[in-house]
């Protein structure tokens, strides 16, 4: 292959299968989290190994100023006759310190490949939790939903529609929580559902073509709820060590 083929056979898609999920923020009351997708440093091995040949790619860490890691993965070029490195690092994380630095700034690196580096682009999802340990974790009715979700966001970054007879992993039936039908009102969102986190609340927003943004807004609005229509709705762009969020700063109800 040449080094546009494996660039293409790092940053392909990955299987609903491959893919793990963690809660990255909850609502207050601790029943809802925000579902993030990461691939685990297995199927990072096992898709530069078919890209590239277990034997034509090597990793290196480096500890940085006492509480971070730096991973580099390199790759034999064989039009060069020479290895190329692209560096990430991450801070050593919580609970097992030093392995989750490493392993942090292992997925890192691998997504300046490419490996992966879609899942960044995909919306967010907030989905039920429950108590597990001294965290959270997904309750198991939560993961169809979650399939359908990546199923709908992989074909809208490949600029593909979703169809519930394509998702993977046979005939599932696209869930409640896509069953509306789009209207010639004059509106542009519809609120699909909302949680309050903080001193927001976290809003679900579908436009008329069924694409979903997730927003925050201000709390206290009590028209805010789910099946509110809006129009004229503005939203800024922040960031936090969370990554990316919008925030809803202006919007009129729709009648």
């Amino acid at each position: 292959m040449n080094n546009a083929e494996i660039l293409k056979k790092l940053a392909g898609i990955f299987g609903f299968e491959d893919i793990s999920w963690k809660i990255q923020v909850t609502n207050r009351d601790k029943t809802q989290g925000m579902a993030v997708p990461y691939l685990d440093s297995r199927a990072i091995q096992k898709r530069l190994d078919e890209a590239v040949g277990a034997m034509n790619w090597r990793n290196e860490f480096l500890l940085w100023q006492k509480n971070a890691q730096i991973c580099g993965i390199s790759l034999f070029n064989a039009e060069r006759e020479q290895w190329i490195t692209k560096y990430d690092g991450a801070e050593n994380t919580d609970i097992e310190p030093i392995k989750g630095g490493l392993s942090d700034s292992f997925k890192r690196a691998a997504a300046i490949w490419g490996i992966g580096r879609y899942l960044y682009d995909m919306e967010t999802l907030w989905v039920e939790i429950e108590p597990y340990g001294k965290s959270y974790r997904i309750k198991k009715g939560e993961y169809d939903k979650l399939r359908w979700h990546y199923d709908k966001n992989v074909a809208m970054l490949s600029g593909k529609a979703p169809t519930p007879d394509k998702a993977q992993g046979g005939n599932m039936e696209q869930p409640p929580y896509e069953d509306y039908a789009p209207d010639t009102a004059d509106y542009a969102y519809i609120v699909k559902s909302t949680s309050v986190s903080g001193n927001s609340v976290c809003l679900t927003l579908a436009n008329k073509e069924g694409k979903e943004v997730s927003v925050y807004a201000r709390k206290g609005d009590n028209s805010l709820r789910s099946g509110t229509k809006l129009r004229n709705a503005k939203f800024v762009k922040g960031k936090s060590d969370f990554g990316e969020y919008f925030t809803m700063s202006e919007y009129d109800i729709a009648a």
